[in-house]
């Protein structure tokens, strides 16, 4: 999980061309759907906080996200 965070963190960051984002988007909302499995909703953990700061990072690249 702390590889993936890591990961999904990195992309957030890096200045992608256009014409790649929707995979990346694509990519990362599936990352973050697993780190999200992994994060207890009850209390706060690692993991919910690991959860937290890649949303907070990969925001930007959602909407960019192909449909299917």
């Amino acid at each position: 999980m702390s590889l993936l965070h890591r990961a999904v963190r990195a992309l957030g960051r890096q200045d992608l061309p256009a014409q790649i984002a929707p995979q990346i988007g694509s990519l990362t909302a599936v990352a973050l759907a697993v780190l999200r499995s992994h994060a207890p909703r009850s209390e706060i953990t690692p993991e919910t906080v690991a959860f937290n700061k890649a949303s907070q990072t990969i925001s930007c690249l959602l909407p960019a996200t192909e449909p299917a």
